[in-house]
């Protein structure tokens, strides 16, 4: 009985190294794939900002459009 439990803490004890080799190499491979992400995300981030500054581009020049076209039409309605 004593070398049958005897045996069984050493499987226990076997099992439990494995056990901390799977977790260890899981939690390795998740903290590679979340460096990933941030990367990825890192990357969106850049554009998401590059498209902000066009839009902001983009609607002051069609401010100016605006403001143009109402002192144009402004000048044409002195003309005639």
């Amino acid at each position: 009985n004593i070398k049958k439990l005897a045996d069984s803490s050493k499987d226990t004890a076997s099992d439990s190294d494995r056990n901390k080799e799977e977790i260890q190499t899981a939690i390795n491979g998740l903290l590679a794939d979340a460096e990933k992400l941030i990367s990825v995300i890192d990357g969106v981030n850049v554009r998401v900002t590059n498209l902000a500054a066009s839009t902001q581009e983009i609607a002051a020049s069609a401010d100016m459009v605006s403001s143009i076209s109402s002192g144009l039409r402004e000048k044409l309605s002195h003309l005639r």
